[in-house]
């Protein structure tokens, strides 16, 4: 896996004038960001995603339907390559046929859950 980098940049300083030369502030460094210890991989955040609907959320929705599941496998596909980390991320990011044909009261009960997975994702 790469190593994520930051910008780290001084307070901006400007120009200064040297017996006509300008002089301009040092450039932009880049510096390894430092991984956060509960980070997960995309195949690992799938593996979280699957575990929560397979022993959380069938077990306390054993009747829902499947094909209207908010881990279901499009959406599922979708929300790796998308990884919203709020409600409002999900409506802005997840296109309206999944969203429409998504079990309500599964985001309703499970989103905040599943965006804190995402947002844990690298």
């Amino acid at each position: 896996m790469p190593a994520r980098s930051a910008i780290v940049s001084t307070p901006p300083v400007p120009a200064k004038s040297v017996k006509g030369a300008v002089v301009l502030p040092a450039p932009v460094a880049m510096v390894p960001a430092k991984p956060r210890a509960d980070e997960l991989s995309r195949d690992q955040a799938r593996a979280e995603l699957i575990d929560l609907r397979e022993n959380v959320i069938k077990a306390e929705l054993p009747d829902a339907d499947p094909a209207r599941g908010l881990l279901r496998k499009s959406m599922l596909d979708e929300l790796i390559r998308k990884r919203p980390t709020s409600r409002g991320e999900f409506l802005g990011k997840i296109p309206i046929e999944l969203r429409e044909n998504t079990d309500a009261e599964q985001l309703k009960r499970y989103g905040e859950r599943v965006f804190e997975i995402l947002e844990r994702t690298v």
